[in-house]
């Protein structure tokens, strides 16, 4: 796809994905001028929202068996002009690796390590700062009703200014988070969700990020930003004739925060 703004900025994004067998190969490339401004890169891994810039991204998958899949994906940005909408990092390095995999009544378990390697100008090329991440998630799902889960993530981050010589100026942190989450139906209308996770962090960590289900309408990201207990716990039920309701109830950790809403639904 290619298209260019009123005033000549250009922006090109194209990928390919062939497949043989149980293997699958995509890949693709994205170039954004300075000044461009599009919804177009958001099929652009790495150039969220259009952000100028460029992207070169591959990815390769495997399926052993049923149900059963391996994968792995590499991602180079590069973004050579400052942005007046959103600070990125100018350079940015991805690799991944995932698997997962059914054991039958037991459930699925998956896998994905990730690293990522970005370095960041600030405006001044001299007092550049290079960041490496490592991340580890694992996942356990069990099958049948109610659905439960189990998540442990692990985090590491190390970043150190490009000018600061031996002993310099550096920092380190790592985080751990570990979360079980249910849904199980209540009678014959309703289902509940509920989950909790426990995080640890340490020092200049990075920040986790897991789904938790929120109100129709509300985003279901959440960082693991601070030490302690996560909580949420949200209740949807049908009334008839197209009437539905929800209720939900979260908190922590950080000085006892507690959020709570309602919303009602309707469709027909």
């Amino acid at each position: 796809e290619v298209a260019a703004t009123e005033d000549g900025a250009a922006a090109w994004a194209g990928a390919a994905k062939a497949s043989l067998g149980r293997a699958a190969v995509a890949f693709g490339a994205a170039r954004f001028a300075p000044d461009y401004w599009s919804p177009l890169g958001s099929g652009a891994p790495g150039v969220p929202g259009g952000m100028n810039g460029a992207a070169a991204w591959l990815r390769v998958a495997y399926r052993p068996a049923a149900g059963t899949e391996a994968w792995c994906e590499a991602l180079v940005t590069r973004r050579p002009w400052r942005s007046y909408l959103c600070e990125l990092p100018d350079g940015r390095r991805q690799l991944a690796f995932g698997i997962e995999r059914p054991f039958g009544a037991l459930g699925r378990v998956s896998l994905t390590l990730r690293e990522t390697a970005r370095f960041t100008e600030g405006g001044d090329p001299r007092r550049g700062v290079r960041e490496v991440a490592r991340s580890a998630r694992l996942d356990w799902r069990a099958s049948g009703d109610p659905r439960f889960t189990v998540s442990a993530l692990r985090a590491a981050q190390a970043a150190r200014a490009e000018s600061a010589g031996p002993g310099g100026e550096s920092a380190t942190g790592s985080a751990f988070a570990l979360g079980v989450r249910t849904e199980s139906p209540v009678g014959d209308r309703a289902r509940l969700d509920a989950g909790c996770f426990v995080v640890s962090r340490r020092g200049d960590a990075p920040t986790l990020t897991v789904y938790e289900p929120r109100l129709p309408g509300e985003f279901g990201l959440v960082s693991l930003n601070a030490s302690g207990a996560r909580w949420y716990a949200r209740l949807r039920a049908g009334l008839g004739a197209g009437v539905g309701i929800s209720a939900r109830v979260a908190g922590g950790p950080g000085r006892g925060r507690l959020d709570a809403g309602a919303a009602i639904e309707y469709g027909g």
